[in-house]
């Protein structure tokens, strides 16, 4: 799968799954491939077939909560992150996905505890530093929106999502 071997990738996940049913990691990477190519009613499947399995099983957990969220089902991918969230505590990942959601559903006071603990976590996210940028120009919160796009480009100076937000938020006079 890491190859790019796709067919191949699958035909074993296949394989194994049919060997041995409680292969939550195979329906998992069934999931991830599921996801890479648009199949989100085929990724959430798998990943319900991994969380079957293993109810805790953070990457299916999130693979299910992406897959909601690419198919705009927006209230059952907090469900799965606030999920993640509960059952992987240290995963930085749950928080700012759970502060995506939110800040999707036009929530961005909500939104900032989430992006708070995800980089207490990991403070070297810049993804999580643009979604707290965005909650804070939500929030009409300009200075503190382009304080956060620059701590974004800090830890990613190609992340052109932060240049431009400095940028629209510095040409504003704002």
């Amino acid at each position: 799968m890491q190859r790019g071997e796709t067919t191949a990738a699958k035909t074993f996940f296949i394989r194994a799954i049919r060997a041995n049913q409680d292969m939550a990691q195979a329906y998992s990477n069934l999931c991830r491939m599921a996801l890479d190519v648009a199949d989100f009613t085929g990724a959430r499947d798998r990943c319900l077939a991994a969380l079957r399995i293993n109810p805790d099983f953070a990457e299916a957990r999130h693979n299910l909560g992406l897959a909601y969220l690419r198919s705009n089902r927006l209230d059952e991918a907090e469900k799965s992150f606030r999920h993640l969230v509960v059952s992987a505590p240290m995963l930085s990942t749950g928080y700012a996905s759970v502060g995506a959601v939110m800040l999707l559903q036009q929530r961005p006071a909500e939104a900032m505890p989430w992006f708070d603990h995800a980089l207490e976590l990991r403070v070297a996210d810049p993804a999580v530093w643009k979604g707290k940028a965005w909650a804070h120009e939500q929030l009409a919160q300009h200075d503190e929106a382009i304080e956060a796009f620059s701590i974004c480009l800090e830890y990613d100076r190609a992340d052109i999502e932060c240049r431009q937000g400095i940028e629209r938020l510095s040409d504003s006079g704002l």
